[in-house]
């Protein structure tokens, strides 16, 4: 698999490596090598953000064996530091210490499509 995370400007994040799709070399940000046996599988791609993110829209493209599998858009929102432990039902300050953020794509392939 392939992932392409561009932020709000349009640039792609991570990068330097590339893929083949339609004949071009196309850049991505993180790749996962999987086995598809043809039943539904969860497939997880940590990639390590190394920049600073922008509030905005941003953009998640999947795409394996030539297939652009699908994509998705979501919004970085910055929340002041209140407002966020008022959302949250169990957070610690050590939890805070490590900003992580997850970004759910489902992918639903039929075996024709493969």
């Amino acid at each position: 698999l392939f992932v392409r995370i561009t932020n709000p400007e349009g640039s792609l994040l991570g990068g330097g490596r590339t893929f083949v799709f339609e004949d071009a070399d196309v850049p991505y940000t993180d790749s996962k090598k999987i086995e598809y046996d043809g039943q539904e599988m969860q497939v997880t791609i940590y990639w390590n953000v190394d920049v600073a993110l922008n509030q905005g829209e941003y953009r998640v493209e999947v795409f394996a064996d030539n297939y652009r599998l699908g994509s998705r858009s979501f919004m970085m929102k910055w929340y002041a530091e209140n407002d966020f432990l008022k959302s949250l039902n169990r957070v610690s300050q050590k939890n805070l210490a490590h900003p992580y953020f997850f970004v759910p794509i489902l992918l639903f392939v039929n075996q024709e499509s493969c």
